[in-house]
Formats: C-alpha cells, structure tokens, sequence
C-alpha cells in the first residue's frame, strides 16, 4: 500500500511544479529571463526520474532488475545535473556579475563524476548493487561519496546563504539571502538523511525538491510584485517631476514674458516722471512727483525680486565675476539709500577696512544682497532710528583669497523668535503690507541666502523684538595683483574723463511710441540728435540707404514687429560698407536680464541697457562708446 502512497506524493509533487511552470510561461514574469523557467523545468524531470525510479524499485507494472538499473542510474545522474543546476541558478542570482564561467565549469566536476560513476555501475557495482529480485538492492563504497557531490552544492548555497544573511549590511540583501538559505536547507536535509539511512522514502527527494520550488516561486513572485509596485511607484513620481518641471517652465517663462510685458509701461511711467521733474516748480507738485518716483521704483523692486526668484528657481543664474574696488561697492550702494534714510530721519553710516584694495567679485549679485539687506533695515526702523553698515577683512586660511565680513545692523523693530528660521523662506513675512504698512513680496531675504550659497558663503540673523536686526555675512573672494590695479585704474581714468555727446547722431530703433518718445526725449536732453524708426526692417534700411556718416550710434530694441533687434544687428554687421557695418550697437530693451545682455552681445551689439532706463547708466554707457 505505502508504495502507492510515494507514487501519489511524486504525482502531487509534479502537479504543483507543473502548475508554476506554466503559470510562470503564461504570465511571462519570469524575473531571471527564463532562468527560473528552466529551473521548474529541470525539477520537473527529477520528479518523473524519482517516480520511474520507485515504479521500478516496487516492481509496479512487473518491471525487473534491469529497468531499476537503468532508472537507478538515471536517478542518481539527475540528481546530481538538478542539484548543480539549483547552485548554478542560486549563485547567478546572488552574486551574476561577479562569477567567471571557468568557476562553473570546474564547479560542474563533481555532477560529472557522479554521472560517470552511475552509468558505469552495472559493470563496477561501486555505487549500488541490484540482485534477481528488485528487493535486494544494496549500496556500493561510492554512495556516500555520490550523495556528498549531489548535495553538496545545497549545502554550500546553504551555508552562503546563512553567512550572507547574518553579514550582509543592506536590509533587502539580508532577506534575500535567509530566503535561499530556506530554500537550500530541505534538500540538504533529505540528501543528509539518505546518506545514514536506507528507509528514507525515495519521494522524499521529489517532494522536498517540489516545495523547495514552491517556497521559492512564491518568494520571487512577492519580489517581483514589489519590483512592479516599486516601478509604478518610479513611473508616478517621474511623471510628477515631469509635470512639475513643465509647470515650473511654464511659470519661468510665463514670468520672463511679463518681464518684458511690464518694464515696457514701467518705462514710461517713470520716464515721463523724470522728465516731468524738470519742469516742475511747485513745490505739491514737485512732492506727488517723488512719491510717483518712489512707488514706480518699489514697484520695479517687487518685479525684480520675483523674476530673480524665478532665475534662481530654474538655475538660469550665474556668477560674472569682475574687478571691484573693496571700498567703494559698498560706500555706493549706501548712498543710493541716502534719500530714503533723510526721509524717515534715519542716521544711516557705513564703515570699511580692508588690506587688500581690489578683488574679484560678482558686482551686480553682490549690489543685490546689500540693496535688499539695507532696504529691509530702513523699511523696518522707525523714524529717529538708525542704520549701520560695516564690511571688513578676516583671517582666510585659503591663498589666493580673502574673506570679508559684512554686517548690517538696525535698532529697529526685531524679528521674534518664532519667525527667525523662517527669514530666508520664500514668501515669508512675519507682517504683511496691511499689518507693517511695508511693500513687499517675501522673497528679498530668500534672493539673498539663495545668492550667498552661489558665491559659497555664509550668512547668519540675530533679532531682538523691539531692539533690531543684525545680518551677518561671510564671503570669500580672490584677491587682485598690481597687473589688474592698473588695468583697473586705467578704466577708472578713462570712465571719469568728461566727454561732449552733443552733436552725436542716433539711430533709434523702437516700436513702442510712449517708449520711443522717453527715450527721444531722454537722449536730446543730452545734446544728442535722435532719428527713430519703429523696427529691424526699418533699421537695416535706413542704415545700408545712408551715408557712411550718417550715425554715430544705433540704439537697438530687442523684440521688435517684422524684423527683432538681434536678426537686425546681424543683418548690419554683414553690410559690405566696413564702417556701416561696424556700427556701435547698443541694446535697448525691457528684456533685463543676464543671459539677454549675453544675447545681446552673441549678436554683435556692443553693450546692453536695461528698461526702465537709467539716465545716469545711459549716459555712462554711451561714453564708454564713443570713448
């Protein structure tokens, strides 16, 4: 009856390996390349080896001692070709880039032997002997020697797997491993057993063989649903970075148009201001003028602040680093808050003291941190108080360099505690413009921290509520040699030179009207004769129709109908006539930033001046022209 019983556990054993197999097929997520597949595949074919082995071995269906022969070296050549197999799969899974192929081949050796030594036994009788009958059936010397090279290759993958599980650092690694000691344990067990004992059941072999499999399918099929479930994971947070990278493009580029869209009116609201100025003589008349002036340059400030936000945000800024004077950056942008600090009675000193007298810096980047650290000073100090400036050398330990620390200090309102961290967060503000009656976005000190960290520096608060604000800030620049002073002093020289622009004849290329009359209006105050056309096309005409003589200067504006500044410039600059074609060429345009001043100049303009315009950076970029 019991041999009924084994036959039936090898049945089982194959209907469940047969079942993974093709659902493995089926489903096609097989994650080791078919590699599994192969495996399922092999313990199949040991379990139809076992049974023909036990059919054989009980005499069912009268077979005699030469089919158990022959199925008893077929069983002992399977098992060991399975058993390599399992090694083979195990150590490709574990360790597949670090496995040279000889290691396999002289790791096959001992499943060879075991092959040669089975299917020489009917002449030798070293691994079994059979008798007349199928019952008296003995072991030979060579069968311990064939059940240690056939389960030796479990327990080599057990024991690997137990160091690798007990060693291994990376959690996920650790698992893996204790699932493939699991895996080989069972097969070691039964292969360990039959060598001290010949009662073991021959299903044994197939059945451990067959949850071996199962254990081990399962365990594949969790991995590679968390693989799927980590992939769909990766595919959703991709597409989400994607989105939001366009959104943020989108918002960048939507902002750099706006840019353009709002210094145009910005242009001419504080350049008819200016103009205006000089007519007025009451004194009501003269004040609405400033607070006009005041308000159009806080508006452009708020403008600013949100468009360099967004250049910082999509890594479009960059450092242009120059030559400057240690001292007078500072004592610069100081006095440009002169006006501001007399209106609110503030008493605003600055101090400096520094060894070295010039070093490389980013002027504009470094203009930008002392406007909107001293701006927010006397912003948030009350009438009667004060604000001090003080930058000066430290110790650098790196050659070549020198560190400068800055601070700017007020005894004004304070920051309270709560709010400090918060400081250089973007769109923070401890009190808005309805609570502090102060302008502003929350992005001033964020522009700040986010241009320190560019230069590689430092920058620290400290606050008192009701005492004031202290900003402290550390950076590092190289110093300047005697070769770039007099380089350096030699522009100076050249830049405080005064020179005549009356008589000079300009070409303007502008397509706003009220734009176009500021600027008209701007340059002939100068003393300087204006002739505008209202785009490129215009512009190339009127250049390649006149006189080599004709202008000494084209002002350029950059977006223009028909034909745009930059196309214009590069049409000139093919002219045959060498002097039209040399032309100076200046950008004139609402678009202000650093990468459209590099356009400008990629194009084969001179210089570029920013919208709104600035009389007094107008005027010292058209001397440097005609220099």
């Amino acid at each position: 009856m019991m041999k009924y019983v084994y036959v039936t556990l090898d049945v089982v054993a194959l209907l469940f390996e047969t079942i993974i197999l093709l659902r493995l097929i089926l489903s096609k997520t097989d994650p080791d390349g078919k590699r599994f597949q192969h495996l399922v595949l092999v313990s199949i074919f040991m379990g139809f080896v076992d049974m023909f082995w036990g059919l054989c071995y009980e005499s069912i269906f009268g077979l005699g001692p030469n089919a158990l022969n022959f199925a008893s070296a077929l069983y002992f050549s399977s098992c060991a070709v399975m058993s390599y197999w399992w090694f083979a799969y195990v150590l490709g899974l574990m360790q597949s880039k670090k496995v040279k192929k000889s290691f396999h081949f002289y790791a096959s050796f001992p499943a060879v032997l075991v092959i040669l030594v089975s299917f020489t036994n009917p002449w030798t009788n070293w691994m079994y002997s059979i008798g007349e009958t199928c019952y008296s059936y003995a072991r030979g010397p060579f069968y311990p020697i064939e059940q240690v090279c056939t389960y030796g290759y479990f327990f080599v993958i057990m024991i690997w797997a137990l160091l690798k599980s007990l060693l291994e650092k990376d959690k996920s690694e650790r698992r893996y491993a204790f699932i493939i000691f699991c895996v080989a344990f069972l097969p070691t067990l039964v292969g360990s057993l039959q060598v001290y004992t010949a009662y073991l059941p021959y299903s044994c072999v197939s059945y451990s063989i067959a949850i071996t499999v199962i254990y081990l399918f399962i365990s594949v099929q969790e991995e590679q649903e968390q693989k799927r479930r980590d992939a769909r994971i990766k595919a959703q947070l991709k597409d989400a970075i994607n989105q939001a990278d366009a959104a943020n493009k989108a918002k960048t580029q939507f902002l750099f148009n706006m840019s353009h869209d709002i210094r145009t009116p910005m242009n001419a609201i504080l350049g008819y201001n200016q103009l205006m100025k000089k007519k007025l003589t009451d004194p009501e008349l003269l004040d609405y003028q400033e607070k006009i002036e005041q308000s159009g340059n806080t508006l452009l400030s708020i403008i600013n602040n949100v468009l360099d936000m967004a250049r910082i945000d999509s890594g479009k800024i960059e450092l242009d680093n120059n030559i400057e004077n240690s001292g007078v950056l500072l004592e610069e942008v100081v006095g440009a808050f002169a006006v501001d600090a007399r209106y609110k009675n503030i008493k605003l000193d600055y101090e400096v003291d520094f060894v070295h007298k010039h070093f490389m810096c980013d002027r504009t980047k470094m203009r930008q941190i002392f406007i909107n650290l001293i701006s927010n000073a006397i912003k948030y100090t009350p009438q009667g108080g004060r604000v001090f400036v003080s930058s000066r050398e430290i110790e650098c330990e790196k050659e070549g360099y020198i560190r400068v620390k800055s601070c700017v200090r007020d005894n004004g309102i304070g920051i309270s505690p709560e709010f400090v961290p918060l400081v250089f967060d973007s769109f923070s503000r401890e009190r808005n413009t309805t609570t502090s009656k102060v302008a502003g976005t929350g992005l001033g000190m964020s522009i700040v921290k986010r241009l320190v960290t560019l230069m590689g520096g430092t920058i620290e608060v400290e606050s008192t509520l009701g005492k004031g604000t202290c900003f402290t800030l550390v950076l590092e620049h190289r110093i300047v040699d005697d070769q770039y002073y007099e380089m350096k002093n030699k522009a100076s020289e050249n830049e405080n030179k005064i020179k005549d622009l009356k008589g000079k004849k300009v070409l303007l290329a502008e397509d706003n009207d009220l734009n176009a009359e500021i600027a008209q209006a701007l340059l002939e105050e100068m003393g300087l004769v204006v002739k505008r056309v209202s785009d490129g096309v215009q512009c190339v005409a009127e250049i390649e129709n006149c006189s080599s003589d004709a202008f000494d200067i084209i002002l350029m504006d950059i977006q223009m109908p028909n034909m745009n500044g930059y196309k214009a410039t590069k049409s000139i600059r093919l002219l045959d006539d060498k002097k039209k074609a040399n032309i100076p060429i200046i950008a004139m345009t609402a678009n202000a930033f650093e990468e459209d001043r590099r356009n400008a100049l990629d194009a084969g303009m001179n210089n570029h001046i920013a919208k709104p315009i600035e009389i007094p950076v107008l005027k010292q970029v058209l001397l440097e022209v005609f220099d």
